[in-house]
């Protein structure tokens, strides 16, 4: 039931690139770019978590997530599998001009007991750079049950770091990598 009261807050820092939400369901930080090592990013949201869990005062922790959309310029025209491994395939009866897709997958990762959500798609063209956007958005996130002060926090966020940057990597052709040098 609506009461008029905010569910959260958004906060901006554009001399750090970063955003954090604070809502009464949780806590997000996203970092924009330019980007920086993860290590850097981790001890940015621990310090924000502790600021959060100050004034919030939430009960537990119920799920941990680590992600990134990615937006790789490709230029107009190009065969999809020049940049990504995993991609829809065209029935060969049918034209194989892609306009737009929308590809979902979840896959469970047994050794950390989390779960890797990809989702890939084609954002707005532009035709003036003669480019199209491939938008590859990977989560990496498990359930758990933890207290609010718990160092695993940050030890699970680090595995769910590593899934997420081997899915990244894994995914990728040489092609693609290379405009992340």
């Amino acid at each position: 039931m609506p009461t008029g009261e905010p569910d959260g807050y958004l906060f901006v820092s554009q001399q750090e690139h970063l955003v954090a939400q604070a809502r009464l369901d949780g806590f997000t930080l996203s970092r924009l770019q330019p980007y920086h090592d993860g290590q850097t990013f981790l001890n940015q949201a621990r310090e924000l978590w502790q600021s959060y869990v100050a004034a919030a005062h939430p009960f537990a922790v119920k799920r941990l997530a680590m992600r990134n959309v990615n937006r790789i310029e490709m230029p107009l025209g190009t065969e999809i599998q020049r940049y990504i491994l995993t991609c829809p395939e065209i029935a060969r009866a049918l034209p194989q001009e892609m306009l737009n897709f929308f590809l979902n997958i979840v896959i469970p990762d047994a050794a950390s007991g989390a779960i890797a959500a990809i989702n890939q798609t084609f954002a707005q063209a532009d035709p003036e750079r003669s480019v199209i956007p491939l938008i590859f958005d990977v989560e990496a996130s498990r359930e758990v049950k933890m207290d609010t002060d718990s160092a695993e926090i940050w030890e699970v966020l680090a595995q769910l770091r590593v899934l997420k940057n081997r899915i990244f990597f894994r995914s990728l052709t040489v092609e693609a990598l290379e405009r992340y040098r």
